[in-house]
C-alpha cells in the first residue's frame, strides 16, 4: 500500500469501507461543508434566475450645446409617463423595467440645454 494511500484513507478495524480521514488532514474541508456544496449551488442558480424590477435613475445631465433661440413648449402624454417594459426570458426570469418615471426629467434636462 502507498505511503498516500495509508495518510488519506482509514479503514475501521471491523473491515468497513474505506473513507476519507478528514480529520486533522490539513487543508481537506469539513464533511458538513462537502455535504452542503450541492445545496448551496442549487440555490445560487435559483436565485441568478429569478428576474428583476428595476427602475431607471432620474438624474440626467444637461446637455453642453449652443442653445437654439426658439421657444419650446413640451407634453408628455400619459403613457409615456407610465411605461413599463417588460419582458419574459426563458433562462433570467421576468423583467419590468420602468422607464415612464424617468421621462420628464429627461426631457425637461434636454430641453432646457438645448433651447432658450
Amino acid at each position: 500500500m502507498s505511503l498516500f494511500f495509508k495518510e488519506v484513507f482509514s479503514c475501521g478495524e471491523s473491515g468497513e469501507r474505506l473513507r476519507p480521514a478528514t480529520d486533522g488532514v490539513r487543508g481537506w474541508p469539513e464533511p458538513r461543508l462537502v455535504r452542503a456544496l450541492p445545496l448551496l449551488f442549487a440555490l445560487a442558480l435559483s436565485v441568478g434566475c429569478a428576474g428583476a424590477k428595476v427602475a431607471v435613475p432620474t438624474q440626467f445631465p444637461v446637455p453642453l450645446v449652443e442653445k437654439v433661440p426658439l421657444p419650446v413648449g413640451l407634453h408628455l402624454d400619459d403613457a409615456l409617463l407610465a411605461y413599463i417594459h417588460r419582458e419574459s426570458l426563458e433562462q433570467r426570469g421576468d423583467w419590468e423595467i420602468e422607464l415612464g418615471t424617468a421621462q420628464p426629467a429627461m426631457f425637461a434636462n434636454l430641453l432646457e440645454g438645448m433651447f432658450v
